[in-house]
């Protein structure tokens, strides 16, 4: 996969889905298969319907949420990014690996720290 369409892709994600909330795109860009990894070790999001109740769960506890791509790299089948997520009653930056096979994510690995 060419690393510019990776990084299109994770970039419509972020603003398609975390910012804009349409749940009907993870089906486009999210393989079925996916497997996200976050936090400890032991949290995992596994396929489509799992990333969906976990955006929308997060959406839900932050509906003001506003999440900022601040910088993105993409080599390969990979695609890093550096974020910031923004709300009245949050502020967490972070940085996501995304493992892209034909254009949709198949494994993440995200990790976040507050401020």
């Amino acid at each position: 996969m060419n690393a510019t369409h990776g990084k299109a892709a994770i970039r419509r994600f972020v603003d398609g889905v975390w910012n804009a909330g349409e749940l009907d795109l993870v089906d486009e860009l999210v393989a079925a298969d996916y497997i996200g990894h976050h936090g400890a070790p032991s949290h995992q999001t596994l396929g489509r319907e799992g990333l969906r109740r976990r955006v929308a769960a997060v959406r839900r506890e932050y509906p003001d949420l506003e999440v900022r791509i601040d910088d993105e790299l993409a080599e390969e089948d990979r695609v890093v990014t550096r974020w910031t997520a923004r709300g009245r009653q949050l502020e967490v930056s972070g940085v996501s690996v995304f493992r892209m096979l034909a254009g949709r994510q198949v494994e993440s690995w995200t990790y976040w720290a507050e401020p």
